[in-house]
């Protein structure tokens, strides 16, 4: 049903027009027709409401660019992390070098001259 809709609207066809055509269609072909029939007003505003075509759309891409926003979030943090990482190396080996240097330079202030 969904896909007659669809293609309704690709040709041009209002909301309205492609759900009844769909509904038309569907109890012609003996696919839910006794509920259908007995239903038709209410299936027919039900999806007149939840059918939007462009809001599906829209729907779709903002889940795919959450999608790819926590994916890049946790590429993003995973490098952030090896950085932090990699810095505290570095200020590690900073400080044993400090150290290096000062016990070098206070040898060097003892020796007479």
């Amino acid at each position: 049903m969904i896909d007659t809709i669809r293609t309704s609207l690709q040709s041009g066809m209002t909301r309205d027009k492609a759900i009844v055509t769909a509904i038309d269609f569907c109890i012609k072909q003996n696919v839910l027709k006794e509920f259908l029939s007995e239903h038709y007003t209410e299936v027919s505003k039900m999806l007149n409401w939840e059918y939007d075509a462009d809001a599906e759309k829209k729907a779709i891409r903002e889940e795919g660019a959450e999608q790819e926003r926590e994916k890049w979030q946790g590429v993003v943090e995973s490098i952030v992390a090896e950085k932090d990482t990699a810095l505290a190396e570095k200020d590690v080996e900073n400080s044993e070098l400090r150290s290096q240097l000062a016990e070098l330079q206070a040898k060097l202030n003892n020796q007479p001259e």
